[in-house]
């Protein structure tokens, strides 16, 4: 709660600063996620699954995101949106190593997971042109191609008790990549497609994201999307190497100021 606070206290004061800006196009985007999660916690004795063994399935969250475009066209456009996971589940381990305890028992388990994109490009666009066709002049519609880095941002926890035994396992992944970024957007009248990914996998640490979608314009400034969006990252910790998965739907509701 206390990210999702000074989030929107960022929120409102990039917004309040760069308004006054008369060069600066600000879009932001509020929505709700439907995530799936898998992936396991792994080492040399077993996995344990999130999915199959711990229970794990869907979970809804909200997702926040800033965009800033200059009037200078040197100054890359900054897209900033953040997402938020928590869940808990219960379930029976039949002696499964996680760090250095073995559970055999009834186990309590939670999930916190944040990501913070930080994404910097530019845009490459071409212009369509009107052609004939079925008969009518038709707009053949607009291509953009965005290219720069993502700074991502990941904060996840994991922590389980046994009931019986009370021992407990805790993990905590907190790391800093940076990314390559590619995006496409396609513009016809009111509405959009767009699509883009980052990805990079270094000896200790992988990450990757992607998400494609479609919005349309209701009214001037105010569109509806519509996203599918998948992340995952990978990473050891000491004996354990957490692959952690979520994918799933966005809704969301974007404005330009």
């Amino acid at each position: 709660m206390k990210s999702l606070f000074h989030l929107l206290l960022l929120v409102i004061s990039l917004h309040t600063s760069l308004s006054a800006l008369d060069d600066v196009d600000l879009e932001f985007e509020v929505g709700m996620m439907n995530a799936s999660f898998s992936g396991d916690i792994s080492n040399t004795v077993n996995a344990v699954s999130f999915d199959g063994d711990l229970g794990y399935n869907d979970n809804t969250s909200s997702y926040f995101s800033l965009k800033a475009k200059f009037g200078n066209e040197w100054i890359p456009v900054i897209h900033v949106n953040y997402k938020n996971f928590s869940e808990g589940q219960s379930s029976v381990l039949s002696n499964h190593k996680i760090g250095d305890t073995y559970f055999d028992e009834l186990t309590k388990s939670n999930i916190k997971y944040t990501v913070l994109n930080s994404i910097f490009y530019y845009e490459f666009k071409s212009k369509g042109k009107k052609k004939r066709m079925f008969g009518k002049q038709r707009y053949t519609g607009d291509l953009e191609i965005d290219l720069g880095v993502n700074v991502k941002n990941i904060d996840y926890s994991y922590d389980m008790v046994g009931n019986v035994s009370g021992n407990e396992e805790y993990i905590n992944v907190s790391s800093s990549i940076l990314l390559p970024y590619v995006g496409m957007k396609y513009y016809l009248y009111h509405l959009s497609l767009y699509a883009d990914i980052s990805t990079l996998s270094f000896s200790d640490v992988k990450a990757t994201s992607y998400n494609f979608g479609i919005d349309y314009e209701m009214v001037r400034n105010l569109y509806l999307a519509l996203t599918y969006f998948y992340e995952d990252f990978e990473e050891t910790i000491i004996n354990d190497t957490v692959t952690f998965k979520s994918s799933g739907l966005m809704f969301s509701v974007k404005y330009d100021f």
